[in-house]
């Protein structure tokens, strides 16, 4: 897919939570990022499978177990992470999975995956 600019949408999107973020998420059904990386968020469309990894846990929650409900965009929701995460999109529960350690995932993602981090 591409987006009206020519920039090729994200089919699939992996976000980082922890256990004071991860609530925050579901209270407002939106994942999120830094500001630096809205270039990254706007490629998101809606329908685009998003995952979240628990770095705490260490577990992915997924496999397609978010969508987006929305493209990403700078504050959807202003009031979520305290304004620190602006560059957000809206996500539903898509299917319901079993949480997938990071020792079995990490293998599926490795050109992606440098330790607990995700280019």
């Amino acid at each position: 897919m591409k987006a009206s600019n020519d920039t090729p949408h994200v089919s699939g999107f992996i976000f980082l939570c922890n256990g004071r973020t991860k609530p925050e998420c579901f209270r407002y059904r939106v994942f999120g990022l830094l500001s630096m990386r809205l270039d990254v968020v706007k490629r998101i469309a809606s329908g685009s499978k998003i995952f979240l990894y628990d770095f705490g846990f260490k577990m992915l929650y997924g496999v397609y177990e978010y969508e987006a409900t929305s493209h990403g965009e700078l504050n959807v929701e202003p009031m979520e992470f305290n304004g620190k995460v602006p560059s957000q999109v809206r996500f539903k529960i898509f299917r319901d999975c079993l949480l997938v350690p990071e020792s079995i995932f990490k293998r599926a993602i490795n050109e992606n995956y440098d330790g607990s981090k995700f280019r």
